[in-house]
């Protein structure tokens, strides 16, 4: 069940799901669209919204596979001091918020199959300090942490955070819409458009058989990157089997104090 078919990853990912044959259900947040039994309409700044199209999905859907939750916003755009901090926390709600609403709603048709799993999408910020996004940042973080957390609760459902890199999507247009208050990342972004540097996105269909087959002490409270793992090695396999901390959002440094 992907979240947001209206464009980007989210549509990318039902679509070939469902040339795969499988039978896909999928959320939007253009009331026109929801016009059957497989697109529920969603506003992830609702809570009311989230419930209600929850409970319908519950009524409809026997069970759940796989749950992606693709739903995503960069904005507010600009330096924490100058922002409407409403604006703030209701990107922050619809980033993380919200996406663990849903999925706590959706729990129980998960846990009716067992080999299920959820995928979220990290952002930029866990390794670094990005300026201009720390709505964005923070939120993405949370969830990634979140994905762990919920992973201990529930066993024997699979909790992924995959972090992209640069895909070439519609989300991009936001920074291009904040000009200035973008900082440094709009020059980066004007770049990758004239270069055509993106990460190939079909490697999201590429991760997703990979996470499906794969158990769920390999790989399930992590953060994955597209781009940069070499996410069906053997090698990583034993390392992951080897280390519970791999791949997980801990203090850098344990191992240094002084």
């Amino acid at each position: 069940m992907p979240n947001a078919l209206i464009a980007g990853i989210g549509k990318f990912i039902a679509n070939s799901l469902d040339s795969n044959n499988w039978t896909v259900f999928g959320t939007t947040r253009r009331e026109n669209l929801s016009k059957n039994n497989k697109i529920f309409y969603c506003d992830f700044a609702s809570q009311e919204s989230i419930d209600k199209c929850c409970s319908v999905a519950n009524e409809l859907v026997p069970s759940i596979d796989l749950l992606v939750v693709a739903v995503g916003l960069l904005e507010p755009i600009g330096n924490f001091r100058n922002i409407d901090f409403d604006s703030w926390e209701s990107g922050f709600y619809i980033n993380c918020l919200g996406p663990l609403r849903f999925i706590n709603k959706l729990l129980a048709q998960l846990k009716k199959q067992p080999n299920s799993m959820v995928i979220t999408f990290a952002g930029g910020g866990i390794n670094s300090s990005p300026k201009q996004y720390s709505s964005y940042t923070l939120s993405k973080v949370s969830l990634t942490k979140s994905m762990e957390l919920l992973s201990s609760e529930e066993p024997n459902i699979k909790f992924i955070s995959l972090g992209t890199g640069w895909i070439d999507t519609p989300i991009h247009n936001q920074t291009l819409n904040a000009g200035a208050s973008a900082g440094s990342a709009l020059a980066e972004t004007l770049r990758r458009y004239e270069s055509k540097e993106f990460v190939d996105i079909n490697k999201i269909m590429e991760f997703i058989k990979w996470a499906e087959a794969e158990s769920s002490d390999v790989i399930t409270g992590r953060n994955f990157s597209l781009q940069n793992d070499n996410w069906s090695s053997v090698a990583l396999r034993e390392k992951l089997l080897a280390d519970d901390d791999f791949y997980k959002l801990r203090r850098y440094g344990n191992d240094k104090t002084i």
